[in-house]
């Protein structure tokens, strides 16, 4: 019921990529608590201990963990909206905090691997100035004219 929500709203590669991540969430609670058909008994505890789980496989991928997250909880906010029999009986907002997911690196100056389109233009405007300037420099650095 999940997916046939979310395959109207995402690509069927952001589906692909959920079902992914959503295998090793319950994958993990299944092996924690064998005899669960549903998630109705997920606690907060549970969460915790999926979160360590988590931290160590994703020790130093912080986009990979905060897009994990983002999914569970996406997940488990949609099935708790379209009150599936499998939801959580605590409130998603209980079971994952928003300070469970890890905030965006913030990238610096240096970071940055394009040109802003207001530079490019800047560059373009003045562009036939430095080109007669580099001109100049670079024939009297050579002797004079040729």
């Amino acid at each position: 019921r999940y997916l046939k929500f979310r395959i109207s709203h995402l690509s069927l590669g952001q589906c692909t990529v959920d079902v992914r991540i959503l295998k090793l969430f319950l994958t993990f609670i299944h092996e924690k608590n064998p005899a669960w058909k549903d998630l109705n008994a997920l606690t907060r505890k549970d969460i915790e201990d999926y979160l360590v789980f988590h931290n160590q496989k994703f020790h130093d991928k912080i986009p990979s963990k905060r897009s994990y997250l983002i999914v569970l909880n996406v997940f488990l906010e949609t099935i708790e909206k379209l009150q599936c029999d499998e939801a959580p009986a605590l409130p998603v907002n209980l079971l994952l905090f928003k300070e469970d997911i890890p905030r965006p690196i913030k990238k610096s100056e240096y970071d940055i691997k394009y040109i802003p389109e207001g530079v490019l233009q800047q560059i373009y405007q003045h562009l036939r100035y430095l080109c007669a300037v580099g001109i100049e420099h670079s024939v009297s650095r050579h002797d004079g004219c040729r």
